[in-house]
Order: structure tokens, then sequence, then C-alpha cells
């Protein structure tokens, strides 16, 4: 899926699957992966008249794809890591390894909620803010 993205992220015109496939020389999945792509909206279909195939182009704009990329890896590991967490770490302390489970669940789950509230401070956030943030601490 990644070479996929990146393929189509770089190329200039769209691309059909068959010229996807032959670029990178694969063949599995490719309709998978695109699909996959599609829902993420980092990759859309396109409709050329020249042809009846499918053509696909990527979002072009880095800030739209980190955010896209960002929200869709909260909704699928960061948010059902925070509910297993928030859930287990108030259980019963009878014994050590009890103790010991719930003080891990807790901690897990303020890191947990921490990450989501920068996530969401840089998905809510201009990119220009961002990046003269990022700027700053790499000088």
């Amino acid at each position: 899926m990644g070479q996929i993205h990146g393929l189509l992220l770089i190329s200039s015109t769209p691309k059909c699957t068959d010229d996807i496939m032959r670029e990178l020389d694969i063949s599995r999945e490719i309709h998978i992966n695109i699909r996959a792509l599609q829902d993420w909206n980092l990759v859309y279909k396109v409709d050329l008249d020249t042809c009846r195939k499918d053509y696909f182009i990527a979002e072009k704009d880095i800030w739209k794809v980190l955010v896209r990329i960002i929200q869709q890896r909260k909704e699928r590991e960061l948010t059902p890591l925070i509910e297993l967490a928030d859930r287990f770490k108030n259980l019963e302390n009878d014994g050590l390894e009890a103790k010991e489970f719930a003080s891990m669940m807790s901690e897990i789950s303020m890191f947990s909620h921490r990450a989501d509230q920068v996530l969401q401070n840089i998905t809510s956030s201009e990119s220009s803010w961002l990046m003269n943030s990022f700027m700053k601490l790499v000088r």
C-alpha cells in the first residue's frame, strides 16, 4: 500500500492499475490496496475520457496527507487502546499482580490520553503553525 501511495504521490499524471503494477513490479492485491487508499482519502479515482480504465491520483497536499493518516491511525489504534486501558485501570486490586497490572494500565491510559491530545492539536492546527514549531525545535 505504501509503495502504491508513494508512486502516485510522486507521479505528475494519473496512473491506471496496469501502470502501477508494471512500474512497481507487483500484482498481488493492488485493487484492495488502492481501495484502502481511497478509503483513507489519500488517493482519488479520476475520469479520463480517452480510456475506459480507472485512473488514480494521490492527494498532493502533504499537510492533508499527514492529517488523514493521523486521523486513521488514531481511530484504528489509539482510540481502542485508550478504551481498553481505561476499562482495566480500575480493576479490583487483589494481590500483587493485579495491582501491578492496574498500575500499568493507568500509566498506559495517561500516556495514551496525552498522545491523543497532542495528535488532536496537530490535526486541528494550521500547517504553517506546525511547520514553524517544528523548525524551532530543529534549530
